[in-house]
Parts: structure tokens; C-alpha cells; sequence
């Protein structure tokens, strides 16, 4: 087969373009991964696909929805979208994303473009950890629950807050 330059300008703009809206399937530990020593998030503004299950109801923020995603290994990943898209979620939804990383105040979060309900599950787990293992920045965007004695309760732009 002989190629002349046209038909390789043509053959190298399709490759560019099929390359251009391709995603990257990850897993959630991965999506969510930061990079020290400021903790940047990894993969910020690439476009991914992840799965995970939804353990607790969204929440509401201004111009925007909140949920995170968990998988059985235990990771989890903070997600962003419409209200619209991401407040009918419900705990249990498995759910299949596709969206890019963005960081919020150094916290890695899929902002949502597409997302499919590909089954009913089990919520995860809630998972027990110490205050100390809250400090750790591969906890953030999971479900989790902890003790300690409450030595303030207030609000600030983000809603109610309490400080253990």
C-alpha cells in the first residue's frame, strides 16, 4: 500500500482525534491518588471512568451535588455534578462514571460527565478508624465513622462542624 501526504495528514488527524476523548478506566485508589510533597491530586484534568458504589446519600452544596463512590478494596472517591445528575442517588447504586479530576482544596474529585446505575449492591461497609488515621490523606472520600470526646460544635461556610 502506497500512502501519499494526504492520506497521512488524514491518518494522523483521526489517530489525534480518537486519542483526544479517550478515558483512562481506573480504579478509585488510583483517581484519587496525591502526589507529596503538597499532595496535588495525580491525575488532575484527565478525563477517567471509574466504578464504585454509592454508601451514603448525596449531599446538597449551593450550584452543586456531592456524593463519593467506594469500591471493595475500601478506597473511595469524592464526586461532583448536578443536582439533577447526582441528588436521585441512592446508597447501594453501583455505579459505573465517567468524568475528569479536578481538586478542591487539594482534595482529588471527579467532576461528573456521564454516569450509569449499572446494578443495586450492598452499601459498603461503614469503616471504623481512630482520629489519628483520619489525618491521613488516603481516607478522604470514604464513608467512615470514629470516637472521641467533641471539644467544639459550630459552622463555617461549609455547613456545621464539630472538632474532635
Amino acid at each position: 500500500m502506497r500512502l501519499n501526504r494526504n492520506s497521512v495528514s488524514t491518518a494522523i488527524l483521526i489517530i489525534a482525534a480518537s486519542t483526544a476523548h479517550a478515558q483512562v478506566q481506573m480504579s478509585l485508589a488510583e483517581a484519587a491518588r496525591r502526589l507529596p510533597p503538597n499532595y496535588v491530586a495525580a491525575h488532575k484534568g484527565e478525563t477517567v471512568q471509574v466504578h464504585g458504589v454509592v454508601p451514603v446519600s448525596p449531599v446538597n452544596i449551593a450550584e452543586y451535588t456531592e456524593a463519593i463512590i467506594q469500591d471493595a478494596t475500601g478506597a473511595g472517591l469524592t464526586i461532583q455534578g448536578s443536582h439533577d445528575l447526582l441528588g436521585p442517588l441512592r446508597a447501594g447504586q453501583d455505579l459505573e462514571i465517567t468524568g475528569t479530576i479536578i481538586e478542591r482544596a487539594g482534595l482529588p474529585v471527579l467532576q461528573v460527565k456521564r454516569l450509569y446505575v449499572v446494578d443495586d449492591a450492598s452499601p459498603p461497609a461503614l469503616q471504623l478508624l481512630t482520629i489519628s488515621q483520619l489525618n491521613d490523606v488516603d481516607v478522604t472520600g470514604r464513608f467512615v465513622r470514629t470516637e472521641g470526646l467533641v471539644t467544639r460544635i459550630g459552622q463555617n461556610m461549609g455547613g456545621d462542624l464539630m472538632e474532635l
